[in-house]
């Protein structure tokens, strides 16, 4: 009889064991399989970010922390980003490139992200930025996977517009750069609706597939339509947009607190 107890005592013993663990990984199963997907701990402040851009916060949080390594090369050249879009690639590897100068006046931190609906199509945008608000990549969704809109750096900047438009700047060096008004369409394609800019100090415009020459008066008429994307004046443009910066390694902008607690 006693024996018979002792079974069913150890019997109830493990059903309870085997509930409290299945609850444990129902409770957040995206976790667990984030987890064993990378092997790094899925931080508070990853929770709400669609599950499709997890992989990309995971991956750009161990590029951030390489960017500060002295194992820089090894890391990224593992494969941090790969593409058979040859435009992507190059805007890509420049960031990556341009992302490790200057690092001696910013820490960790200065690195985030943001979630935004550029377009306002339902769909929310994934932002890496630093916290002055240089975009360094947009990425959104498509079939329920990441997709990698363009990626910018020195020479190839980028703001959003409360139009739900993109501003770029891009500088070719030599007196020659240009800025483009793009959107980001239904079929997640960028399209470029107008470009302005000067060609060794030759201004135009182009609109509609046609280009037309113009004063360096009539380009900067142009220019002032737009927020200064050169000056630390887009920061709070963006902001009040609605763009807001979260840290990788602590909370949103403002709070202290870790999200690897």
């Amino acid at each position: 009889f006693m024996r018979h107890t002792f079974n069913k005592v150890i019997a109830i013993v493990i059903i309870i064991a085997i509930i409290f663990v299945g609850c444990c990984k129902a409770e957040n199963p995206d976790n667990q399989k984030i987890q064993e997907d990378t092997g790094t701990p899925l931080p508070h402040n990853y929770i709400s970010v669609p599950d499709a851009y997890k992989s990309v916060l995971f991956d750009y949080y161990e590029f951030v922390e390489a960017l500060f390594s002295d194992d820089f090369e090894n890391k990224v050249n593992n494969g941090f980003f790969k593409s058979s879009n040859l435009k992507l690639q190059y805007e890509w590897n420049c960031m990556v490139i341009d992302s490790r100068k200057g690092l001696q006046n910013i820490s960790s931190e200065s690195f985030g992200y943001s979630l935004y609906d550029i377009n306002n199509d339902g769909v929310t945008e994934l932002l890496l930025l630093r916290e002055d608000y240089f975009i360094l990549a947009v990425f959104t969704i498509s079939f329920d996977k990441p997709q990698l809109l363009d990626a910018y750096w020195y020479n190839h900047r980028a703001m959003i517009l409360e139009s739900g438009n993109i501003f770029v700047f891009n500088d070719s060096g030599a007196d020659s750069f240009e800025y483009e008004i793009q959107s980001l369409e239904e079929d997640n394609t960028i399209m470029v609706h107008k470009t302005f800019g000067c060609d060794s100090g030759n201004y135009y415009v182009i609109c509609d597939g046609k280009q037309v020459s113009v004063s360096q008066q009539e380009f900067s008429n142009e220019l002032s339509k737009y927020p200064k994307i050169l000056s630390d004046e887009k920061k709070d443009y963006m902001i009040d947009c609605g763009i807001l910066f979260q840290s990788l390694t602590s909370g949103t902008q403002g709070d202290s607190s870790s999200a690897l607690d």
